[in-house]
């Protein structure tokens, strides 16, 4: 199967954050700050690609819902360079491609957020949608974005016109599943670092390695999130010197990462109609890597129950990163 088809087969089947001190408020004022910051989306930053200006011309007239690709956690908007511009070059007379930074990822520093539900995370899609005039999108996600694709498919149904999810389950993963285990090592390996003691990104590799993250294309995908640019002022995912032209910061919001692990594990929904079961009837097409671990047999129950219209195929002999691995698969 080609990398333009896996695509093709599921759409043919079918303001800046005002930062709260929270120890500081009373209970009710903590629980205003919170529920506001939940019902406030985050303005997403985004890429379009395109192949030429023809292309760009082409897409503006045309009606169909555009591909918007959604990375997964510690990943970031580039992540998809390759499948993106393959799309839109394949694509270019009828869909416009993007390519997202999720909340507290990639270029979204101004709007830093302590809440990852998947709820709020598929509101900022609905509001990104309607920001730029979208009435809906083919959403193709892997790992968390595979998660935040499905939770807008589910909770926004009307606004996904199709559904394609990389390697995910809409399930809750435990220390018990071993996949997710090396995940939260190696958030806790970036949260050990102190970067105001690290000079240089060797430093800060040869620190990820003793902590455990061993695979040296791993820690060069982690360290696609450190920024090396001098900064007057601290951010919440490391410190950073202002005299230091080479000092250090991470791009993502780390603390916030790592206090919101076990949201990030889990598929939290709020139920929208208690007497109607959570359903997306779209086309959905999920894609396993066939030497990774995150879906398996016994989450074919739950996916059948939330999509009775999904279609599964894996692709042997990749891992996790089935988009990256096995590009033209």
């Amino acid at each position: 199967m080609t990398r333009s088809s896996f695509f093709l087969i599921s759409w043919r089947r079918a303001s800046y954050k005002q930062k709260y001190t929270l120890c500081c408020m009373s209970s009710s004022s903590r629980e205003e700050a919170l529920l506001s910051e939940q019902s406030t989306p985050v303005n997403l930053r985004f890429i379009e690609f395109e192949s030429s200006p023809e292309s760009s011309q082409n897409r503006q007239c045309t009606t169909h819902p555009p591909v918007i690709l959604l990375h997964g956690l510690l990943g970031q908007k580039r992540n998809f360079d390759t499948v993106g511009r393959s799309l839109a070059k394949q694509l270019r007379l009828s869909r416009r491609v993007l390519a997202v930074d999720l909340r507290n990822h990639g270029e979204n520093r101004h709007d830093w957020r302590d809440d990852m539900s998947y709820a709020s995370m598929a509101s900022d899609i609905v509001a990104l949608l309607d920001t730029h005039g979208l009435n809906d999108a083919v959403l193709v996600g892997h790992s968390m974005g595979g998660k935040v694709a499905q939770a807008t498919a589910l909770l926004h149904p009307h606004r996904v016109s199709g559904l394609v999810v990389l390697d995910i389950a809409p399930v809750a993963y435990t220390q018990e599943d071993g996949s997710w285990k090396a995940v939260q090592q190696i958030i806790h390996a970036l949260h050990t670092i102190d970067l105001s003691k690290t000079k240089s990104r060797r430093e800060v590799d040869v620190a990820l390695r003793q902590s455990g993250v061993e695979d040296p294309a791993l820690r060069a995908f982690v360290m696609t999130n450190l920024d090396v640019r001098a900064s007057s002022t601290s951010s919440s995912g490391g410190v950073s010197n202002s005299n230091d032209p080479a000092s250090m910061q991470w791009k993502i919001n780390l603390p916030s990462i790592v206090s919101q692990l076990d949201v990030l594990a889990g598929f939290e929904l709020p139920a929208l109609d208690p007497n109607t079961s959570m359903q997306y009837h779209g086309d959905t097409f999920i894609i396993s890597g066939g030497a990774s671990r995150f879906i398996r047999l016994g989450h074919m129950e739950i996916i059948s129950r939330f999509f009775p219209n999904h279609m599964l195929t894996t692709v042997r002999g990749v891992g996790h990163w089935v988009h990256a691995e096995a590009p033209d698969d």
